[in-house]
């Protein structure tokens, strides 16, 4: 769920633009969709006031650990089995929130007599589903390094429990990115990640928990691949109704300093370049066939500082090539490729692979950290929801920051259409994340 200030969304309202006179007395007319599918629920009216409120200290930042704004998480679900969606929302440094949806749109805070406030930590995540059996949902709430993952069982007076599990202690020291339950037996994957992992730290492996179907989980080491990489975001659903899985998969979009293509890809070398006994990172572009160091002589040299006498001036190392400026030991670096940076819906073709399909340009505009896949129209297909932006950028490169969430409407054959602002009515400003 997007975890940025709470906003509820119905899908009613009526919105009414006069017109304006402009010069010359000529009007100009502004065409606003009269019936968007979403609108703003005051906190007032909701009586849902909960926000994700960070404080930096000298440990704990933007700057020594990257995904300090990418937020805690929020989880729905019937708790109390009235048929009205409860939610839970998860704060990083701060008290979480539990609020009973009591109809017509407006929220009880039972927090403190549920019993799940949580405890002071860096929560990442939250799941809500039945973990035990018992006809009660539960929620399972991730950790970031150093504080882990905890199940919060439900008991039949609407309190919780925090199960004790040496199993998520033990993985203390892995960083959960998202988490979801599946199949009859509700086992748990947990998605592992986070920057302050060297590359083939066993940290970065997803981890996968296996359930006893009461709610006693034991880790499984075998039944998961290698996969040694911090994950993002994707989400799965059949868009084309063939009957098999298809994905849409977040990006950095179009509209981002950094382009790439087949032709021009953007490509990353990483090796201990100046031989320092530290990984040094080299990023590059393409310009007239060649290919050229991304990051100036400045901060190139701040890397590596040989670099200085080797180009005293400016214009020497911009007029260099890649090879030029690092040499022969490229050939034998960790060398990754990246031939696109859309937002793109991957249609499963079965034995034929996949297909690859930019969605439209409204979702390049920013990067995309969020998605929402549902019927939002009510014609029967499968829509999508994103949002993203990406504020926690290093100095020389701006923050992605264009994104104000988009309603992509699909037609049931995996082809999808972007909703104008005006209609939908969606709104979902800053740096927001799932």
């Amino acid at each position: 769920m997007f975890s940025v200030k709470t906003i509820l969304l119905i899908n009613f309202s009526v919105l009414i633009i006069s017109c304006q006179k402009v010069e010359k007395n000529k009007e100009l007319a502004i065409s606003i969709y009269s019936d968007p599918l979403f609108t703003i629920v005051s906190s007032e009216t909701s009586n849902i006031y909960f926000e994700n409120i960070l404080k930096e200290s000298l440990t704990m930042n933007g700057l020594f650990y990257e995904y300090f704004y990418n937020g805690a998480g929020v989880a729905v679900g019937d708790l109390n089995g009235d048929d009205l969606t409860d939610i839970y929302f998860i704060s990083n440094l701060k008290s979480n929130k539990l609020y009973l949806n009591q109809g017509n749109l407006k929220f009880q805070d039972v927090t403190t007599m549920s019993k799940v406030k949580g405890k002071y930590g860096f929560p990442t995540g939250v799941t809500m589903v039945d973990i035990n059996a018992d006809g009660l949902d539960d929620f399972y709430v991730g950790g970031a390094k150093g504080f882990n993952g905890e199940i919060y069982a439900q008991t039949n007076i609407g309190t919780f429990n925090k199960l004790s599990n040496k199993t998520w202690k033990k993985d203390a020291l892995y960083e959960d990115i998202g988490a979801s339950f599946f199949d009859t037996d509700l086992d748990l994957y947990v998605v592992s990640g986070g920057n302050e992992y060297d590359e083939f730290s066993i940290e970065l492996q997803d981890r996968l928990y296996l359930n006893d179907g009461l709610g006693n989980f034991i880790k499984s080491v075998s039944s998961l691949p290698k996969m040694i990489t911090s994950s993002s975001i994707v989400e799965p659903c059949d868009f084309d109704s063939d009957g098999d899985i298809d994905l849409i998969v977040g990006n950095l979009g179009k509209n981002y300093k950094y382009k790439a293509s087949f032709e021009t890809p953007f490509e990353v070398h990483s090796t201990d370049f100046d031989n320092n006994g530290t990984l040094d990172i080299v990023l590059s572009y393409y310009e007239s066939g060649n290919k050229h160091p991304l990051r100036d002589r400045s901060c190139s040299s701040q890397q590596i500082p040989s670099i200085k006498n080797k180009f005293p001036t400016y214009k020497d190392f911009g007029l260099a090539i890649l090879n030029e400026v690092y040499g022969d030991i490229l050939k034998s670096s960790l060398h990754y490729t990246a031939t696109t940076f859309s937002t793109s819906y991957i249609e499963n073709l079965g034995d034929k692979g996949f297909k690859i399909t930019p969605l439209p340009n409204l979702a390049q505009i920013s990067s995309v950290n969020g998605i929402l896949i549902q019927d939002y129209n009510n014609d029967g297909n499968k829509d999508v929801l994103i949002a993203g932006n990406l504020y926690g950028s290093e100095i020389e490169t701006p923050r992605n920051d264009a994104g104000y969430g988009l309603l992509l409407t699909g037609n049931g054959k995996g082809e999808f259409t972007a909703m104008p602002a005006d209609q939908s009515g969606l709104y979902l400003k800053g740096d927001v994340k799932t």
